[in-house]
């Protein structure tokens, strides 16, 4: 069955602080797996 954390998919957006290249920090979303159940969205 599909696991109802992260939205069923296994995969969450977070907010990631990155430096650009003239050292100007900026937040960027990235795409992370989902701890729970196994990072699969499924159990």
């Amino acid at each position: 069955m599909t696991c109802t954390s992260c939205g069923g998919t296994g995969q969450k957006m977070v907010t990631v602080n990155h430096v650009g290249n003239d050292g100007t920090p900026y937040q960027g979303l990235e795409m992370q797996t989902c701890p729970s159940c196994g990072g699969t969205g499924q159990k």
